[in-house]
């Protein structure tokens, strides 16, 4: 899949930034002018993402709410394939809670009269034809935006990408830098969203889609301290390719200005008296308990998302953002500190798009890895391999020069489509191609990483000819697939087959007749440069040592018993006679 070639007249950018405002209660914020010339870099740029320049309207500083709109709504209607809506300045909360985007005429004290609620950005969205439409907030309180997602069965065509695609800068206050350096600087989550389009993603495709960036973007905020960001799709929008891999190409790309590092300091109002109320509002709520006003963002590099490249010497030990994944983490890491190895750890780095680049390059030494997912998610999503020995075969054989696998554990976690057993009843489940005559009308929930997988929705469509009614982001650091699932908010979902909470449950795990999931066996995926003999052999044993029903064991002890991860990990080392 390739971005659309350039000329393309089904494509509409509507790019709108404020920097100035007349109210005083409205802060300047000259960042915003230059985010939205960034964003039209990157879209008219024929080696990213290769947009028409006829096509990318940007509209600075806009006065009329009315006119704003009606020039939306005329664009939208006249837009048949891809619409991208983007909006960066101040977001204020109406009287009645709806988010309002403020205008530079819009009134501090009245902003659902003078600026433009979302509720009518969002009309003029639905009411376009075009069968992809990407909107990306910049402003305080952009989350809200999350909660009143477009309709997704817009479109009945099983075979394109389609549907909506929201991504939110912060669900509360959003980050700028000090006013002094916005003359030069973007605003924070643009800057690095940005920065993430030039410099691409070391050891990633050739291509990058939506739900690709979301991931790799979530991270590097969180690196840098910044607010998370947030997201919703609907149907396959979260699959559309946006941009080529700058990372692949054979010449650097011109980077946006972006001096180091940026200060964080609240989008706030100049009224002395209404920033005393929000402050002590601020401080009575929870949700904004570690808000530190004017703290410096540490650096988070220019190129690299991740904590730094490991000391000489020096082993550092990764893992996914799950329970299971940070216990084989800990234990990989309590045995290697046993035989003497220099060992520093860096648990839950989300997703394997985002950790992947970072073992690549030797900022992480060793993760534990699921050798069919990764085979097929980050080295070959063709591979035909099925069984342990095939999918080991093709990853030693096809892993980039710096990486290679260890020996497999006998132990297997493999993504799974689960259901509840109610659903399993009502609609006569029993395999994933059962699915087939009620997935229209039915939610599947995973993380939000599923919706690009082969093993996931990517394969559910190819294999299975599977297209759900939408899907559902779920947080599974913990076990949020199965809440979601066991509380209605999904029907169905992608949870991992060592899962306890499927036993306890009641949980219906579908076959896979025509085998979407591969072998899962635990592996430990390492950067050849940074491991040595004790290292290999140590990672050796525990594999060796590793069932699926210890791991079953394991997994119960943490998620059910809510046992501490780090005495669960210590105590099977020393049972397995790996410890000191």
């Amino acid at each position: 899949m390739t971005p659309k070639p350039a000329g393309h007249e089904g494509f509409r950018a509507v790019l709108i930034g404020v920097s100035s405002y007349r109210d005083e209660g409205f802060l300047p914020l000259p960042a915003a002018a230059n985010s939205l010339k960034g964003l039209q870099g990157v879209l008219v740029d024929t080696q990213l993402c290769g947009w028409p320049s006829g096509r990318v309207t940007t509209v600075l500083n806009p006065a009329d709410s009315r006119r704003l709109l009606a020039s939306l709504r005329r664009w939208a209607r006249d837009t048949e394939d891809v619409l991208l809506v983007y909006y960066v300045g101040h977001g204020t909360i109406a009287p009645d809670g709806e988010l309002c985007l403020a205008l530079t005429d819009t009134d501090f004290d009245d902003p659902d009269i003078t600026g433009i609620e979302y509720r009518h950005i969002r009309s003029a969205i639905i009411d376009s034809p075009a069968r992809i439409k990407v909107v990306i907030l910049d402003c305080c309180y952009s989350g809200r935006a999350i909660q009143i997602m477009c309709n997704s069965e817009e479109v009945a065509d099983l075979t394109d990408i389609r549907g909506t695609y929201v991504i939110t800068s912060s669900d509360h206050a959003a980050h700028v830098p000090p006013l002094p350096q916005q003359t030069r600087e973007c605003t924070s989550f643009t800057g690095e969203l940005l920065d993430l389009i030039r410099t691409g993603i070391p050891g990633g495709p050739e291509t990058l889609t939506l739900n690709m960036i979301y991931a790799h973007l979530r991270t590097r905020l969180h690196k840098c301290h910044l607010p998370a960001p947030n997201q919703r799709g609907t149907d396959t929008a979260a699959e559309f390719v946006f941009t080529r891999n700058a990372a692949l190409l054979p010449y650097s790309i011109e980077r946006f200005p972006r001096p180091e590092p940026p200060s964080l300091i609240r989008r706030m109002v100049r009224k002395p008296a209404l920033v005393t109320a929000i402050v002590a509002t601020i401080i009575a709520s929870s949700a904004f308990a570690r808000l530190e006003l004017g703290t410096p963002a540490p650096s988070c590099g220019s190129g690299s998302i991740s904590g730094g490249t490991a000391a000489k010497g020096e082993v550092v030990v990764g893992s996914g953002a799950f329970p299971e994944s940070e216990l084989l983490g800990q234990i990989y890491a309590d045995a290697l500190k046993a035989r003497g190895v220099a060992v520093t750890t860096d648990f839950g780095v989300t997703s394997r798009e985002v950790y992947y680049p970072e073992v690549c390059d030797g900022q992480i030494t060793v993760v534990p890895e699921y050798n069919g997912a990764l085979l097929t998610t980050s080295v070959n999503p063709e591979s035909k391999a099925v069984s342990t020995a095939q999918v080991d075969a093709a990853l030693k054989a096809q892993l980039p020069p710096s990486l290679t696998i260890l020996d497999p554990s006998p132990a297997q976690d493999e993504d799974s489509v689960t259901v509840t057993s109610a659903t399993a009843t009502r609609y006569r489940l029993a395999s994933i191609a059962d699915l087939r005559r009620v997935a229209r009308n039915l939610v599947i929930g995973g993380p939000s990483e599923f919706q690009g997988r082969e093993q996931g929705l990517v394969g559910l469509r190819r294999d299975y000819g599977l297209v759900f009614k939408s899907f559902q982001p779920v947080d599974d650091s913990g076990n949020g697939n199965v809440q979601a699932l066991t509380g209605g908010q999904v029907q169905v979902a992608d949870v991992f087959t060592t899962d306890p909470w499927i036993k306890v449950d009641h949980l219906v795990t579908l076959a896979d007749p025509r085998g979407l999931f591969t072998a899962a066996n635990i592996v430990p995926l390492v950067y050849k440069a940074g491991v040595d003999a004790t290292v290999i052999s140590t990672l050796d044993a525990i594999s060796a040592k590793l069932t699926e029903s210890s791991l079953r064991n394991l997994d119960t002890k943490i998620m059910i018993d809510n046992d501490n991860v780090a005495s669960v990990a210590s105590g099977w080392v020393a049972r397995a006679g790996l410890g000191s």
